[in-house]
């Protein structure tokens, strides 16, 4: 008898559990998810996601499109697609978390805060900050041209990772950050491609580091940062200023560089490494806040106009090297303190020293950021061979 009702009790459970289990088919992996102010509505929602088997295409080769609704919530507009469409949403598998710039400027804290507590977002999705609306920059990477966006994403967050010509902004990172009095986010910066642009962009190996040529059917484009402050964008910096200011906090990998020659004539490619975390002092005198950034550096020089000549030693270039390196930090640290923003993320360390919170608020470090002195240090150490990692 007792196995009776057992079995009785199971058959049960999976009746129940199948009748609420969602159909396959009807899951849409939303692989791209834009937000920019609304009209009817607070917000406007722009979901990417993949056409399932059974849907025709616009385009014979077109492999992905976009749905959009205005809502006051994330919630609100996830319910109006689910009521009015054939897809229960997932976003389980986002990649690219989009804002639009007139959204960034206003602050985003609020939707950050809903995506992250609600918890059905990929907390690894890349924050992109656009210079025109979200809806566009999305509509722009579908490309009939291309067969596997998904793909072509991931390759793009890989960069992100090593090359510095854009920060690896996460939902999660923004979330741990928004609120915090001390610190300040870079997010990538996206835009969309021009035939000026691309024209601008053709004879980018012989120019300065971060500005690389745009290549692709893709109409959107990610290079630069947005620099953010309380859940607010406040400015934005290029590809080449990104990069040295990625260095200088330490989040670069490694990238190869054309630099141009001290003399003038010619260029020279050099592959450089992260050799270790920089290492920040900072000072607070008389309400007078001095930093000082040392940047590690491993180099090896790839090609130059004397590497077969008899004598060569790479060293001769470690002096050159070293300054360029060191202005380049200093400018992108200069452009990002005109704006009010931590660049090296100083107030980390002097906010242990303020025991109360109201020791920090009458420190006025907002204030204190843009009359901040910091120096730049880079420590070149010059390799034979590619360099690895050094701990």
């Amino acid at each position: 008898m007792k196995r009776l009702n057992l079995l009785v009790l199971v058959l049960c459970v999976l009746i129940t559990g199948c009748a609420d289990a969602k159909e396959l088919d009807d899951v849409a992996l939303v692989l791209s998810l834009g937000i920019d102010k609304g009209e009817s509505a607070a917000y406007l929602f722009t979901f990417q996601l993949p056409y399932q088997n059974n849907e025709s295409q616009v385009g014979e080769n077109a492999r992905f499109h976009s749905l959009t609704c205005e809502a006051n919530t994330m919630e609100d507009a996830q319910k109006l697609i689910n009521a009015n469409s054939a897809y229960n949403l997932d976003l389980s598998h986002l990649n690219y978390l989009v804002f639009g710039r007139a959204l960034g400027e206003q602050g985003i804290n609020r939707l950050v805060r809903e995506l992250v507590q609600r918890g059905n977002a990929r907390q690894s999705a890349m924050v992109i900050m656009t210079d025109t609306t979200a809806n566009e920059y999305i509509i722009g990477l579908e490309s009939d041209k291309e067969t596997n966006l998904e793909r072509i994403q991931e390759s793009i967050l890989k960069e992100a990772d090593s090359s510095g010509l854009f920060p690896r902004c996460t939902l999660s990172l923004l979330y741990d950050e928004i609120d915090r009095p001390f610190c300040d986010v870079l997010a990538a910066r996206g835009a969309m491609r021009t035939e000026k642009a691309q024209a601008d962009d053709s004879g980018a190996i012989a120019r300065p580091p971060g500005d690389i040529p745009l290549s692709g059917s893709l109409g959107s484009n990610t290079l630069g940062a947005a620099a953010m402050r309380n859940g607010r964008v406040v400015g934005t910096l290029t590809g080449e200023q990104c990069r040295f200011l990625l260095i200088g906090r330490g989040v670069f990998e490694s990238d190869y560089f054309q630099l141009p020659l001290s003399d003038g004539n010619g260029n020279m490619t050099v592959y450089v490494k992260t050799r270790r975390r920089p290492a920040i002092e900072t000072t607070d005198k008389n309400g007078k806040v001095q930093a000082r950034v040392t940047v590690y550096l491993a180099m090896q020089v790839i090609s130059a106009p004397d590497i077969d000549r008899p004598g060569y030693t790479p060293q001769a270039y470690v002096p050159y090297l070293t300054d360029y390196f060191q202005r380049g930090i200093a400018q992108a640290e200069k452009e990002c303190r005109a704006m009010g923003v931590d660049a090296f993320c100083v107030g980390r360390k002097l906010v242990l020293s303020k025991l109360t919170n109201k020791a920090w608020q009458a420190f006025n470090w907002p204030a204190q950021i843009k009359t901040m002195e910091t120096e730049v240090r880079v420590d070149v150490r010059m390799h034979v061979t590619r360099p690895a990692f050094e701990r």
